[in-house]
């Protein structure tokens, strides 16, 4: 497979470049996709990978050519004479795509294909093959000229034709789509590549079995797409098996493992495995000399990979020198404007923009993308990210004005670019977060006086893939029937994840439970392919509904006069850069007026920012989530230095606000702000088109409204906690089976229960504890649609984030009754684990509420996405119908939690006796407040609590336990003496996410 994607190499059956002389079934090794995009000449004939060649027939023993319809497709064969002309002109056409004279070879290739017509027939198997072989000499030349477009049509009337005479189960199918991924892929469209790679996956395992050359090249260039589309962690384990495969079956020193090589050490790099990355990308450059000779396109990719991975580890000089000599060697390989010099330029120019190599990166900039854009257009990815970097180098030599207009170029096309990255909304996320230009454009508009404009960027840069997953769940072009089909894919696929952890995490490897294991496997792997492929056709049928992205006279309805929405903007600074501070502001935006930009300045001399200036905001957040004993002061400084830097600037654009809308990215993302000032009562929004989008849906009156309260979920079978020691700690958080009991969140919710009972809501709570807070009764729920009727959710548990695969971080209900999970596994039927991901919640929750908490340890956290903040349960629950959300920070104590949960139903319900002061608004007995003031007079109660007015409540925890994995320390740290709850680790990790009315 060919492929524009430069950052993995990726086996193809065509060639790419008239001066590769070598014929072979090759390799293209590529490099970083944040770099380049690199495309090497490749020659791959599949049959040469296979173990067994097909049998040549025997010639009929008649000089005369019987009628081909007179004969069956298999009796129709060559004569000697006739099977001598073709196999010489096979090896003409070899000849000549050796020499790169891919129009010539077309002649002998349509030559066959006639012969063969006229003895075999349009239904024969060879001529078929005829036909291909035409079919592929055509696309290679195309492939040459750059129109990808006409080669995409060529392939699709190829795969046509093999399925019609071929049938869907044949290996030549699986080459036709590995054929026409090749083409999406060069032109950057993943989205569409990907059910075909998919598809000729499941073909190359099911017709070859588990153990062949073809399904390792399958697996790899699968590995290439999903890599792209930002899943590091499975594309690094399909190119693993890949390359262990290609060893054990072809040797060490054989094309397909250098290109695996040069692959798993690009993905071990994205991972953060620095030591593996360079380890393989040696090898790889090792095994490149010897397999390919001194100078190749293989060895370009190569060098390139391992300057990448030394670059990670700052060796910047070895780099540098490994890129001018891929590059000298591209030059001698191929012509100047060719994508592979292009590609060379274009990673030694970011390697010298890092050393301040202004001048010779710009010229080198400035020459790839002139090859980029006359070669793919304006909407390629390639194109996209050589303006990216240009865009960026004029930033850093301080030429403003030149950085504006190539960042508003950079962002011509990148809209584009996103879409076909994925259907998926995490993956454009994630593409999102490592590419979009508009945060960047943003700092530059603020800098050049152009505030509107600069909020309307930052604005388009906020969200995007939570806001395509939420435009996607709210179109109605779907019908019912193509929204069951949908759905009954995705409850199959949430079953076979549930039987696959069942017997992966049960350690038992006895042949039955593995065997069963690979085979579920492959059949996950079969149901997602079936589903990208019926989310293509959805597409294509009713058109892509996108996010639209509010202005700011979207905003002026939804934002009161004593509001206001805080943003930042933080981009790391270069030595180099004629500004090093980078790019640091804040941003106010008000009902009314301009949004007010300010600069943010160091504690350095002349406000120039200092390495502790850029790691304060992470010291703060790591104190306030485990405070250490006795370090109050210092850390009390800590967030008053934060104070200064972040909301002192811009309190003069608050004048009169009372309720601060935060959006928590970047830097923020993980700082409550009511822990650095509590002059404001204080929500947050994931973007401030989420906080209108959430704020439009029509509200349902809380006082009426049913809850679903889960809590105390069983966590041990009988007896088996009083087994649990010390000892076993360190295993238990391994296997994430062990945890502490949380008697508190019994008594929370039993608490709330009240509460709604006292509101004289319509409805009865529905509360699950114990035993029957269980993950079957939710799922059940869930099946039947019973969750949509549910105003608020409220679920008290342990909580455990992922910080790699977000949507796999769980909550923890109850684990009973769970031993017989390997069992039910292995016959396949429903699988209960005890938990409920955040992937079951997007897929399979269906929610109508006002209000979800999660009162558990860290669910506000996850993976951490620029522009998104963490992705993880949020993102989850506002998809599946979630109006706001109350979510914690970091790990949070039992009781406290308990206190502040108590406290906060009560202002939102209106069911306290007595009057509250909230900053100047008095909150009478029997009123009910919104839910950010709610919230807001919560946290205010629970730091002044004293010990007095605590004991005589309740009677002290006999032990503080967080709702989080084992082990717990002992007691909480000390604040305040008088005031246990003082220290903001205890009130402020819970935020209110979304409508905060």
């Amino acid at each position: 497979m060919i492929t524009g994607c430069e950052w993995l190499g990726v086996r193809s059956r065509h060639v790419q470049h008239d001066r590769c002389r070598v014929h072979r079934r090759g390799t293209m090794t590529g490099a970083d996709p944040r770099r380049r995009w690199f495309l090497a000449g490749v020659v791959m004939a599949v049959s040469w990978a296979t173990a067994d060649p097909p049998q040549t027939p025997a010639p009929c023993e008649s000089t005369n050519h019987p009628r081909a319809d007179s004969l069956l497709p298999y009796e129709r064969v060559l004569v000697e004479a006739d099977s001598i002309r073709v196999a010489a002109l096979d090896a003409q056409i070899v000849e000549l795509r050796c020499q790169g004279r891919y129009a010539e070879a077309i002649v002998p290739a349509e030559e066959a294909l006639r012969t063969r017509r006229a003895i075999q027939g349009d239904d024969h198997w060879e001529t078929a093959d005829a036909e291909a072989d035409r079919a592929d000499e055509e696309v290679r030349r195309l492939f040459v000229e750059g129109d990808y477009e006409a080669a995409a049509g060529v392939i699709r009337r190829q795969l046509a034709v093999r399925r019609e005479i071929l049938g869907d189960d044949h290996i030549d199918v699986a080459i036709s789509m590995d054929d026409l991924a090749t083409v999406h892929c060069t032109v950057g469209d993943f989205a569409a590549a990907e059910p075909l790679l998919r598809q000729a996956l499941l073909l190359n395992r099911r017709l070859l079995g588990a153990d062949h050359p073809n399904l390792a090249r399958a697996m790899n260039n699968l590995s290439t797409v999903i890599y792209w589309q930002g899943n590091h962690e499975a594309a690094t384990t399909l190119c693993r098996e890949a390359l262990a495969m290609n060893r054990r079956l072809l040797g060490d020193n054989h094309p397909h493992v250098v290109t695996d090589l040069g692959n798993l050490g690009v993905l071990l790099g994205a991972t953060g495995d620095l030591t593996g990355a360079e380890a393989a990308s040696r090898e790889a450059v090792a095994r490149s000399r010897t397999v390919f000779g001194e100078q190749s396109p293989d060895l370009v990719g190569s060098l390139q990979n391992l300057a990448r991975n030394l670059r990670r580890k700052g060796d910047h000089a070895t780099a540098e020198d490994l890129l001018r000599e891929a590059l000298a060697m591209s030059l001698s390989l191929f012509d100047e404007e060719d994508a592979t010099v292009a590609r060379s330029r274009h990673d030694l120019a970011r390697q010298l923009t890092i050393s301040g190599d202004y001048g010779e990166a710009e010229y080198l900039f400035r020459r790839a993308l002139a090859s980029d854009e006359a070669r793919y257009g304006s909407h390629h990815p390639q194109v996209v990210f050589g303006r990216y970097w240009l865009a960026n180098l004029f930033s850093l030599q301080g030429r403003y004005a030149a950085a504006e207009t190539a960042w508003i170029a950079a962002r011509e096309g990148f809209e584009i670019v996103r879409r076909r990255t994925s259907l998926g909304w995490i993956e454009r996320a994630s593409f999102m977060g490592d590419w979009s230009p508009f945060e960047r454009l943003a700092a530059c508009l603020a800098r050049n006086g152009k505030p509107r404009s600069a909020w309307e960027q930052l604005e388009a840069h906020l969200a995007r893939g939570l806001l395509d997953a939420l435009s996607a769940r709210i179109s109605q072009r779907v019908t019912q029937g193509e929204h069951d089909i949908q759905k009954g894919y995705l409850d199959r696929l949430t079953s076979l994840d549930d039987q696959i952890s069942a017997i992966a995490q049960s350690g038992d490897s006895t042949v039955t439970p593995w065997t069963r294991l690979d085979s579920l496997r492959w059949e996950r792997e079969r149901q997602q392919t079936a589903l990208s492929l019926f989310e293509t056709d959805l597409a294509a049928t009713h058109g892509e509904l996108p996010g639209g992205v509010v202005g700011l006279e979207g905003l002026e309805g939804h934002l009161a006069e004593d509001e206001a929405i805080l943003a930042w903007i933080d981009l790391d600074g270069d030595p180099h850069a004629a500004d090093p501070n980078g790019e640091h502001w804040a941003c106010v935006v008000r009902k009314t007026g301009e949004p007010r930009w300010t600069r943010l300045h160091g504690s350095g001399e002349a406000g120039a920012w200092i390495a502790g200036d850029g790691e304060l905001s992470a010291l703060v957040g790591d104190e306030l989530g485990r405070p250490q004993q006795g370090s109050s002061g210092e850390e009390a400084e800590a967030r008053a230095r934060l104070c200064r830097q972040r909301i002192a600037p811009v309190e003069n654009h608050l004048s009169g606000v009372r309720h601060l809308l935060v959006i928590p990215s970047g830097w923020m993302a993980r700082i409550p702000v009511e822990a650095l000032t509590d002059a404001y009562t204080v929500s947050y929004a994931p973007s401030a088109t989420i906080f209108v989008s959430r704020g439009e849906r029509l509200r349902r009156d809380a006082i009426h409204g049913a809850l679903l309260a889960v809590g105390d979920p069983a966590l041990y079978e009988p007896g088996q906690q009083d087994q649990l020691t010390v000892q076993d700690e360190p295993i238990a958080r391994l296997r994430s089976d062990a945890y502490l009991p949380l008697p508190g969140t019994r008594a929370e919710v039993e608490t709330i229960a009240r509460l709604f009972e006292d509101a004289n809501t319509d409805s009865v709570p529905t509360v699950m504890l114990g035993s029957n807070a269980r993950e079957q009764a939710l799922c059940a729920a869930a099946a039947e649609g019973e969750l949509s009727r549910f105003c608020f959710i409220h679920l008290a548990t342990h909580a455990v984030m992922n910080d790699r695969t977000p949507m796999q971080s769980y909550l923890v209900l109850s684990r009973e009754n769970l031993r017989d999970a390997v069992d039910r596994a292995v016959r396949g039927e429903a699988v209960y684990d005890g938990v409920i991901t955040a992937e079951q919640i997007l897929r399979t929750w269906r929610l109508d509420a006002e209000l979800v908490t999660l009162s558990a340890c860290e669910t506000a956290l996850g993976m951490e996405c620029s522009g998104e903040g963490y992705l993880g349960f949020s993102q989850a629950l506002f998809v599946a119908g979630a109006r706001s959300l109350l979510l914690s920070l970091w790990k949070v104590e039992d009781r406290a939690t308990r206190l502040l949960m108590t406290r906060f139903y009560e202002n939102m319900l209106g069911v306290h006796r007595d009057p509250r002061t909230v900053g100047d608004y008095q909150l009478e007995p029997g009123a009910r407040a919104p839910k950010a003031v709610a919230l807001h007079e919560a946290k205010q109660w629970l730091r002044t609590l004293t010990v007095e007015e605590l004991e005589a409540m309740e009677p002290p925890s006999a032990r503080i336990a967080e709702r989080g994995l084992v082990p717990v320390e002992e007691a909480p740290p000390v604040s305040d003496g008088d005031r246990p709850y003082a220290h903001p680790h205890f009130w402020a990790a819970f935020i209110l996410t979304g409508d905060p009315r």
